[in-house]
């Protein structure tokens, strides 16, 4: 469920005015707060609920909150309950908070009402749970922390038999309309202090690097999960089509492997379902989004794509690996739109994680022998991640690394 944790010790309840907890979300707390588990309320409220020890609450002044993560807090809750850093839970409903919380590598839980927006995702939280009393069954009930997203449970190899989700949220493609876009987890590109100790991510770049050993390595694994998502999906956001980003003019995509075994699939759901991959096509060429800012991607591929058929009342599905900004996914939308579309959702390998560095300058992997940086590696042939250190030429196992890392950071 959580990108650092193995055990939980602490979880800590962010409480403040905006959200509201209502009657029943303090019910669902309270039932948390009496179980096993040590809990801390971090609030700016002048009074909470009787349950509540005045011990377990740490009043803070909103100047202070809206300052957080703070050192001098977060140190308090740490030796109070003698737990590393790896070993606490942050739950909030408010997502400013938890964006925030995201520089640490403690776990970090939002509760959502309502389906989350796109822009709220940038620092996406360890999990989204869509009332206290949820995240009560799975997690304090069950005493099962393992990592949440589907793909990040999953690839490079399966980790914690956890009951794995996919990120639903909305995505802006207008001021007016928003669609469905779904994702099996996060990316962390290499300017985020996360990038080193996510193997998704680096399984994710590999995959569609075509000079890396790891070159479409997982397309394979990625097409199961997309089958097992859809096969999950209610009929009412099933959609009639599927096709992926076109590439540019005279490119091969790296989607058509993909595409090939899921509609080899024998099932009867995804049979039903057409492919529209050859008729969405780029009509110019146009830059890599990479490098370029927001407005850029936008200019960059506005009208670059169009749909040789008629897609009149069909509810389309576009598939992409890593979603930004969203430009050329908005920019497939548009084409799809014009040429009938009733319905247009977005389905990703992972979110784009806003650049980030750690609240701590421990929060990196360093070699045991000699304090070198390490950098994360998947085994071409095992898929098992492992580190290596540019210093002194070693390699080392990935959990042990990651043992180091929550020892040194406490």
């Amino acid at each position: 469920m959580l990108r650092n944790v193995s055990e939980i010790k602490v979880i800590v309840f962010h409480i403040s005015d905006s959200p509201i907890l209502s009657a029943n979300d303090w019910e669902d707390v309270q039932k948390i707060y009496e179980s096993e588990y040590n809990c801390m309320f971090l609030t700016d409220l002048d009074e909470l609920p009787d349950f509540i020890d005045d011990s377990d609450i740490i009043k803070v002044g909103s100047l202070k909150m809206v300052l957080w993560p703070s050192l001098s807090l977060f140190d308090y809750i740490k030796e109070r309950f003698n737990a590393q850093t790896s070993e606490i839970i942050l739950v909030s409903k408010d997502s400013r908070f938890t964006k925030r919380s995201m520089k640490l590598l403690s776990g970090v839980i939002l509760i959502s009402e309502n389906m989350a927006k796109y822009e709220q995702l940038d620092n996406t939280p360890d999990a989204i749970f869509h009332n206290f009393n949820q995240f009560y069954e799975l997690v304090v009930l069950d005493k099962i922390v393992g990592r949440n997203y589907f793909g990040e449970n999953q690839i490079p190899l399966p980790t914690y038999q956890f009951r794995s989700r996919y990120i639903h949220c909305l995505y802006p493609i207008s001021d007016s309309k928003r669609v469905r876009l779904f994702s099996f987890g996060r990316y962390y590109s290499s300017k985020h202090y996360m990038h080193e100790m996510h193997p998704y991510s680096k399984a994710i770049i590999s995959n569609k690097k075509s000079n890396s050993k790891l070159f479409g390595k997982f397309n394979i694994k990625l097409s199961d999960l997309i089958i097992q998502t859809m096969r999950s999906f209610p009929d009412a956001i099933m959609p009639d089509a599927l096709c992926y980003v076109p590439p540019r003019p005279n490119e091969e995509s790296r989607f058509k492997e993909i595409f090939e075994y899921i509609f080899s699939y024998s099932d009867e759901r995804i049979q039903q379902i057409e492919d529209l991959s050859k008729f969405l096509i780029a009509t110019r060429e146009f830059e890599k989004q990479k490098d370029l800012g927001t407005e850029q991607r936008l200019t960059n591929v506005a009208n670059a794509f169009t749909v040789t058929i008629d897609v009149s009342g069909k509810s389309v599905m576009v598939i992409d690996d890593v979603v930004t900004t969203g430009a050329t996914l908005k920019a497939c939308a548009e084409a799809l739109f014009q040429a009938g579309a009733e319905n247009v959702s977005f389905f990703v390998f992972a979110i784009n994680q806003r650049e980030q560095s750690g609240l701590f300058s421990e929060y990196r992997a360093a070699c045991p022998d000699c304090s070198g940086d390490l950098y994360l590696n998947i085994n071409s042939t095992t898929y098992l991640p492992f580190y290596s250190c540019s210093d002194c030429r070693r390699t080392f196992d990935f959990d042990p690394v990651m043992e180091d890392l929550n020892r040194r950071i406490k």
